[in-house]
């Protein structure tokens, strides 16, 4: 992951996925690197906004999760949404992430 960094730095999806991998081994700044690079890149759109909601719930932050998955659903930034994912298990009980998949109109 950190070769593939290093040779592709602007790449959402490496800099998600190196943000989840540093979350889940408890190495919050690096975590937090990533959110903020995902939030540079995705701009006023909120284009990154998925992913920077599931680097937080895997730190367990789930206001900001849940705040980044309202306001990319608001924005029509989030595509397809697996409300099982195991990824979702901070906040899967949440009312307000009921709420938002049932907004969303995923049902099961």
């Amino acid at each position: 992951m950190e070769k593939a960094k290093r040779e592709r730095p602007d790449d959402p999806v490496l800099i998600y996925g190196a943000g989840v991998i540093y979350a889940a081994q408890q190495k919050r700044p690096e975590a937090l690197q990533a959110i903020k690079d995902l939030e540079a890149m995705s701009g006023t759109s909120l284009s990154q906004a998925h992913w920077i909601a599931k680097v937080y719930s895997v730190l367990n932050e789930k206001e900001q999760a849940l705040s980044w998955l309202e306001r990319g659903f608001e924005a029509g930034a989030i595509g397809d949404f697996y409300k099982d994912e195991p990824i979702w298990r901070p906040i899967r009980s949440e009312p307000r992430f009921i709420s938002l998949v049932r907004r969303m109109g995923i049902t099961h």
